[in-house]
């Protein structure tokens, strides 16, 4: 099991490291590939990915998994990722292909209009606490 998930952490000062980090990026690096990195190191995380729609189809940059597994994966949650772009709430999921994985969907806004889903997920069955949605 996933050590993150399975101790009492301080999610609030693991924000606070995130939002530091966020503010020192540079204009001349990619936002989504040091979120890629910093967010498995910090979070215990076994990947990131970023999705968001253009022209009815959804792009996605994954971190830290092989493509045919993130398909799978993107394929099992397409409600999930739907209904967080038309809503703008965080969302969960527990699903069991190929590996069991516990996933938290989270809507990041980008400009006026377009909301990209921030897929964080966990190579465990063990649902995401609720302290984790409540920061």
């Amino acid at each position: 099991m996933n050590n993150f998930l399975s101790e009492e952490k301080d999610f609030l000062t693991e924000f606070i490291k995130l939002a530091q980090y966020i503010s020192n990026i540079t204009v001349s690096q990619n936002v989504w590939d040091e979120l890629g990195k910093f967010i498995p190191r910090t979070f215990g995380a076994e990947f990131v990915s970023f999705i968001k729609q253009e022209s009815n189809n959804l792009w996605s940059y994954t971190s830290m998994l092989e493509k045919s597994t993130w398909r799978t994966i993107q394929n099992e949650i397409l409600d999930s990722i739907r209904q967080v772009q038309e809503t703008g709430f965080l969302a969960t999921e527990t699903i069991g292909i190929p590996e069991p994985y516990s996933l938290l969907l989270v809507p990041i806004q980008e400009g006026r209009t377009q909301l990209i889903v921030m897929v964080v997920g966990y190579q465990t069955q063990t649902v995401l606490s609720k302290k984790i949605l409540n920061l």
